[in-house]
């Protein structure tokens, strides 16, 4: 009578360890496909700047992020790259050289290294002859950078 109670723990068992790497390995091919579909936004995103850089001087294009970036990203552009990230996924891609700037509430602009653009963000792409201006447009952003350019010149002048 123990040795059936036994075999029938050791089945109950060997069935949750099986189950344990079934469940494991579903998740792994999640991430994968996450992984795949990031790197295939990142890939669209260098395309469309490289062939808007290639449309030469003149042009003025408005997008509207939340068409082009899942819920959960954000796109972090450099003057030459950028970083699409989400949480557990970065992936990087060369841009066309960029200057990058933040509208402000006046209608004025500053120019930022990097601008940290989210799904409900819009951007402005203009090319220039010098080349490509990204600029965004989000009053609660550009609250954010002013702070962050006041804190770079209080310090500064404080040394």
């Amino acid at each position: 009578m123990m040795e059936f109670y036994l075999s029938k723990v050791w089945v109950f068992v060997v069935g949750l360890m099986l189950m344990v790497v079934l469940v494991q390995s579903v998740n792994m091919q999640g991430q994968v496909k996450e992984d795949e579909a990031m790197r295939q936004v990142a890939k669209e995103l260098g395309e469309m700047l490289e062939s808007l850089n290639e449309a030469g001087p003149g042009l003025e294009r408005a997008i509207e992020m939340r068409s082009i970036l899942p819920d959960t990203a954000t796109l972090t552009v450099h003057d030459d790259y950028a970083v699409l990230t989400d949480g557990r996924c970065n992936v990087s891609f060369s841009t066309p050289l960029t200057a990058l700037l933040v509208q402000l509430n006046d209608g004025s602009y500053i120019e930022v290294e990097s601008l940290v653009i989210e799904p409900d963000d819009h951007i402005k792409v203009m090319t220039t002859e010098s080349g490509m201006i990204i600029s965004l447009q989000s009053a609660n952003l550009s609250a954010r950078y002013l702070t962050a350019s006041a804190n770079i010149l209080i310090s500064a002048s404080v040394l």
